[in-house]
């Protein structure tokens, strides 16, 4: 069954997303982006100074709402964030993301999670290029939905095919982690590498991603190693800058990764205590994967990666 879904995925490169409503919304562009057609615009990026964002003006947004804003990349010749302006208290803020990681050069595919607590006139999205070498793509596809289904798969760049569902946890791991061919795994050509040296552990992350209290969480992946048996932890991590690490809620999973693929499933019940885990109102989570530390390097590959909400 899994070996289909992927096939399929390969022969369409980048299936259509059936658990989302539409939301309809204008583009505003600032220089250097240039509208080309419907949902489709290209920019050119040196790479210095200021990113120059593409606006996503939506209509009409919902209260304590799920949406999620994705597009499609024609090269991969850039990397790309995105981020939502909202207003809280009396001042107009941007909450987004800053980083990326490099790819294959290739059609790439984003996600990204926002939950919207009480939209204001003037609350939007942008999407942009990071800073780096520089360089020109085309952006396709260009959506906004309302998450009204939480039970199928919400990370679709968990097949490390043509996007990436987790980063580095910390600058010093940028060289450990790495979107690299997988011949060994019987779904697709691509996996995630994570490389642990010697005295030292390493750790990849999410981005936000829907949080329910009262809903299961359930996360399923694919892992091996290249050598040996080798300790991972998987966290359900709700911190949330708003309330810092104040009765922070983490959920720890253990597991061993062993040198043939091994598929992992965790279940989570998300508790409604949102008076003893403030964050809990936020209704977001990151999931995290460790190595920790040992006495020898250590290689292992991630693949098939999934989160869902029952």
């Amino acid at each position: 069954m899994m070996y289909l879904r992927k096939k399929l995925f390969l022969f369409l490169l980048f299936p259509a997303v059936v658990n989302a409503a539409v939301v309809d919304f204008t583009i505003a562009p600032q220089k250097p982006w240039r509208k080309i057609e419907e949902r489709t615009c290209s920019v050119e990026f040196s790479g210095k100074g200021p990113h120059p964002y593409l606006w996503l003006r939506p209509k009409t947004l919902k209260p304590d709402t799920c949406y999620r804003l994705s597009f499609e990349a024609e090269r991969g010749a850039l990397p790309f964030a995105a981020l939502i302006r909202e207003k809280i208290g009396t001042e107009w803020k941007h909450r987004g993301y800053a980083d990326d990681l490099q790819l294959p050069a290739g059609p790439r595919r984003y996600s990204f999670y926002f939950r919207v607590a009480e939209p204001a006139p003037g609350t939007s999205f942008a999407l942009y290029p990071l800073t780096g070498d520089g360089g020109s793509d085309t952006i396709r596809n260009i959506q906004l939905e309302e998450v009204t289904d939480f039970r199928t798969n919400l990370l679709p760049e968990g097949e490390f095919e043509n996007g990436t569902a987790l980063w580095p946890r910390h600058r010093k791991f940028a060289d450990r982690v790495a979107i690299a061919d997988s011949p060994g795994f019987f779904c697709g050509v691509r996996s995630l590498r994570m490389e642990r040296k010697a005295g030292d552990m390493v750790a990849v992350i999410s981005r936000d991603l829907p949080a329910l209290p009262g809903k299961t969480a359930t996360i399923r992946f694919w892992a091996r190693t290249e050598r040996g048996t080798i300790p991972g932890i998987l966290y359900l991590d709700f911190f949330r800058p708003k309330y810092g690490y104040r009765n922070h809620l983490v959920r720890k999973f253990g597991f061993q990764v062993e040198p043939d693929w091994k598929e992992f499933t965790f279940r989570y019940p998300i508790p409604e205590e949102v008076n003893r885990y403030p964050a809990l109102s936020e209704k977001m989570l990151r999931l995290q994967f460790h190595l920790p530390q040992g006495d020898r390097d250590a290689v292992v590959w991630l693949d098939n990666l999934e989160y869902s909400l029952e």
